[in-house]
């Protein structure tokens, strides 16, 4: 699942979200990976409105950094200030929403585990395996916040809700948690992510898999490089 994992990444990094075939190409990634998974189309929307909330304030600075510093005007000047912060905004949200359906799609051990095969020193991948749990657990957190706001104000206050809960809600429990989180660590030391591996046997599905993944960064590439 972690390869697969990579070469969404990897395909959504290649293509180019300046144009309207990267980014369909993109979307199609991420919903075929959410078909793989089985996720269900209520909690793709759901994180996917959340992400959109995390991401505007970081548009609309950009955006607005990026209409000041040019010349001339009127929709022209618009629609040139709008290209580099939609880009990267769209490649962001496509990669935190690939990551996290990801991440909460897999059981903890199994999680673990791949995350301890990952290639490296020991110290990166401890500090993987920590800030993957712990954007877990704010995954988690996030949806019961949702959850309470629909529950005290009704299904209309849901989005407004959310908007004035991110600075005075979430972020404090993510600070709470990070402080949690290096405590735990500095108890429990670095090599206490030790973890014994499992055989996993190899299969014509898993093959097959592993091979439509490879070709699917290939087809990002191609088109990345077509004109």
């Amino acid at each position: 699942m972690l390869f697969g994992l990579c070469c969404a990444l990897a395909a959504v990094i290649v293509t180019d979200p300046r144009s309207w075939r990267g980014v369909l190409f993109s979307l199609l990634t991420f919903l075929l990976w959410t078909v793989y998974l089985g996720v269900k189309p209520r909690q793709v929307l759901r994180r996917a409105g959340f992400f959109a909330l995390f991401f505007l304030p970081f548009f609309l600075t950009t955006y607005g950094l990026k209409y000041l510093s040019m010349d001339g005007g009127g929709i022209a000047r618009a629609r040139a200030a709008l290209e580099v912060p939609l880009a990267i905004v769209l490649r962001g949200l496509f990669i935190a929403l690939l990551s996290v359906t990801t991440v909460r799609s897999m059981s903890a051990a199994d999680l673990h585990e791949g995350l301890c095969r990952v290639p490296g020193p020991h110290t990166l991948r401890t500090l993987l395996v920590g800030i993957v749990f712990q954007i877990r657990n704010l995954s988690e957190e996030t949806g019961r916040i949702i959850d309470a706001i629909r529950v005290r104000g009704g299904r209309e206050r849901a989005f407004s809700g959310m908007i004035t809960a991110i600075p005075r809600v979430w972020l404090p429990r993510v600070l709470y948690r990070s402080t949690r989180l290096t405590d735990a660590m500095t108890v429990r030391g670095i090599p206490s992510t030790a973890v014994s591996f499992r055989s996993w046997p190899l299969t014509t599905g898993s093959v097959l898999f592993g091979a439509f993944f490879v070709l699917w960064v290939a087809t990002s590439v191609v088109l990345r490089v077509l004109p």
